[in-house]
């Protein structure tokens, strides 16, 4: 097996472990609003360690990694960026982003539309209803629906995941500048965008998250310049493997590692380099695969999951009550593993059922 084919093969399979991730990074419920009413989750130290160790920790690699294998496609085979190439990338990228993020922004806003019209007691009662949105807060509802609430900061679309999806169109927006200085600075731009990420010299601002800047960059910088991301080196994956473990066990004793931001990368960076190339020995010597669903699935479990996860999270506590941490423990890990599973199946059943359309919703995934 070639270098191409197998960096190939890796991406693909790490679509679905990914994905479950993000869904488990979403399951937590440190706290959980009901009517307005929070629960406190510090009562239950082995739930509140297992969720920060799981959904804060292990799992925080999946989004950056999402992000760098992104750059990493973009630029791919690619020998000279220029207009005719962006256009068509671009073109591609509404079909394969912006269609799917818009039409499952709707089908979100739908649901809580239903959702307030049927069953008012289980909403948060913090957020304003559908129902009184005025034209601005449509728009908020796609950018932004903290806005709609007269929070300033940083926030979301409706569909809470899908922010990954608006930020990773406008990095491909950005691509031209993105390979311009990689062209330029090289490695050095990295660098410099990890400098900012660390420093904080910037501000953030919604759709120009800075971290999805640095490993989408990483990832392009790659491949714009003919690089196998999968290291090779045995001595390189054994460091990584000394420092993953020393800040995953910092974290679970401290809780503070993301607090440090200088820790907080070091986690993520070691732990994709450590995840890539154990995959890519899985695959290499035949001992891992997946079946094909798993992978094709994955996009439309990312674009599903976050209302089914809430939903049955909620009705968990509404009709199970759970005061102790076995029961807390079962509704973290039951509600994701319960949401993936359906997606499977709802995904099966359209693809078979629905074909057209479901090429559409996932942006022909």
């Amino acid at each position: 097996m070639d270098k191409d084919e197998l960096q190939s093969r890796v991406i693909s399979f790490l679509r679905f472990p990914l994905i479950v991730g993000v869904v488990f990074i979403h399951a937590k419920f440190f706290s959980v609003p009901i009517n307005g009413v929070y629960i406190d989750i510090n009562h239950f130290p082995l739930t509140e360690k297992a969720m920060f160790f799981l959904s804060n920790s292990l799992f925080s690699i999946s989004v950056p990694l999402f992000f760098a294998i992104s750059g990493f496609l973009y630029f791919k085979g690619v020998e000279q960026f220029n207009f005719k190439i962006y256009r068509k990338k671009t073109c591609n990228r509404i079909r394969t982003l912006v269609i799917p993020y818009l039409i499952w922004n709707t089908v979100v806003i739908f649901f809580f539309y239903i959702a307030h019209l049927l069953s008012p007691e289980m909403m948060s009662g913090l957020n304003k209803s559908v129902v009184d949105y005025t034209w601005q807060d449509w728009f908020w509802a796609y950018w932004n629906k903290d806005n709609i609430n007269g929070f300033e900061e940083l926030g979301t679309p409706i569909a809470l995941q899908l922010w990954f999806v608006r930020d990773l169109f406008i990095l491909c927006i950005c691509s031209p500048l993105i390979y311009f200085l990689i062209k330029r600075l090289g490695i050095v731009l990295i660098l410099l965008i990890f400098l900012i990420n660390i420093i904080e010299v910037i501000p953030d601002v919604t759709g120009l998250n800075k971290q999805a800047w640095l490993f989408f960059s990483l990832g392009a910088y790659f491949s714009i310049h003919n690089h196998s991301f999968l290291c090779g080196s045995i001595k390189l994956i054994k460091v990584c493997f000394i420092i993953y473990l020393f800040t995953l066990i910092t974290y679970f004793v401290t809780e503070d590692l993301f607090k440090d931001l200088y820790l907080g990368y070091l986690n993520i960076l070691s732990g994709v380099i450590l995840l890539v190339n154990i995959v890519a020995w899985g695959i290499s010597t035949q001992k891992w695969s997946l079946p094909q669903i798993f992978v094709n699935s994955s996009f439309f479990i990312f674009a599903y999951h976050a209302i089914p996860c809430l939903v049955l999270t909620r009705l968990s506590f509404k009709l199970f009550n759970p005061d102790s941490d076995v029961g807390l423990l079962c509704v973290y890990f039951v509600c994701p593993i319960i949401t993936i599973l359906s997606g499977l199946l709802f995904y099966y059943i359209l693809r078979k059922y629905l074909p057209r359309f479901t090429a559409v919703i996932t942006g022909g995934r």
